[in-house]
């Protein structure tokens, strides 16, 4: 009975002790310009969550478009095509979620696609009324990977303003919660996730890595800065372990009553969100389209910038 006693013992000191460790360790993270990190960076206070967004301004104002980040994503992911796009006479925004790019990281944030598509609601509420002042028309949604996600939940909140849905990549298929999220519910356990994610996943080898296998070819100094800066900002290993608590989509029967028309712009490389899932939604949502781009990997809005577009411009124009 004693060894039985002492092995309890002994189990629950390492288990207080492992519970403290991770509060003991310092996070690496850097000082970064957030006031402007871009010429075109505005910023606006939604719901008390402070949102970094971009615009591409027009003249002749052709149509609206929203542009939507995946996954370890932001408006960097965009850019390119948002200079395109706004040369054709478009007016663009482009937008950072909640963890992401340069909006706020605080503790708690609902991550669900739900609550992300009335937050970015609110926000072209926003912009309508400050940059559009009377071009309120409908709006071009376009979302990369879990973006996609994002901008299909908005399409069924508010079908009325929605012109079309544009997935490049688009995640739409709802995950059962993981054992990982739950175990997550332990202050402790997400304090370690924090610490594994600022050691080994926020650093410029594994972002590196990462956009090697998402491109499909080797990224530069440029790309691979655009996605790892964002990521120091201190708060991000905290925001990213709450999104994992919280992230969760919408029925996909929600989008089968959908009148919006709803297309997907597909690499047939992509390793990340592969072909067979955007053929798996066209089998089941009769209005979808899809176009694929020979050779292109999981970010054709980059590797691909003008085929992709030229999609765009031909779905919208």
């Amino acid at each position: 009975m004693k060894i039985v006693k002492y092995m309890i013992s002994g189990i629950m000191i390492i288990f207080l002790i492992l519970s403290v460790i991770p509060y003991l360790i310092t996070l690496q993270s850097e000082t970064l310009n957030l006031e402007r990190p871009f010429y075109n960076s505005l910023f606006v206070d939604v719901s008390d969550t402070k949102l970094h967004y971009r615009v591409w301004r027009s003249e002749d104002i052709r149509g609206n478009i929203l542009l939507v980040h995946g996954l370890g994503g932001s408006t960097f992911s965009w850019e390119k095509a948002a200079d395109i796009l706004n040369d054709k006479g478009y007016f663009v925004i482009a937008v950072d979620l909640p963890a992401f790019g340069y909006s706020s990281r605080e503790s708690g944030f609902d991550h669900s696609q739900e609550n992300r598509s009335d937050l970015l609601w609110k926000l072209v509420d926003e912009i309508e009324m400050s940059h559009l002042m009377g071009h309120n028309e409908n709006w071009t949604l376009v979302g990369h990977s879990t973006g996609g996600g994002t901008v299909a939940t908005m399409a069924v909140a508010k079908e009325n303003k929605v012109k079309e849905v544009i997935l490049v990549a688009g995640a739409l298929f709802n995950r059962d919660p993981s054992v990982t999220s739950l175990v997550l519910k332990y202050p402790p356990a997400s304090k370690w996730m924090e610490v594994l994610l600022n050691r080994l996943l926020i650093n410029e080898k594994r972002v590196e890595e990462i956009l090697l296998s998402a491109y499909g070819r080797q990224p530069d100094e440029r790309e691979v800065n655009g996605y790892l800066l964002p990521l120091k900002i201190e708060g991000t290993e905290r925001a990213l372990v709450d999104m994992v608590k919280s992230a969760g989509s919408i029925d996909f029967n929600s989008y089968k009553n959908m009148s919006v028309p709803i297309y997907g712009i597909w690499g047939t490389e992509d390793k990340w969100v592969e072909l067979d899932q955007a053929e798996r939604v066209e089998r089941i949502l009769p209005h979808f389209m899809l176009y694929t781009i020979e050779g292109a990997g999981h970010m054709a809005m980059e590797t691909h910038v003008e085929e992709c577009t030229d999609i765009i411009l031909n779905i919208i124009d």
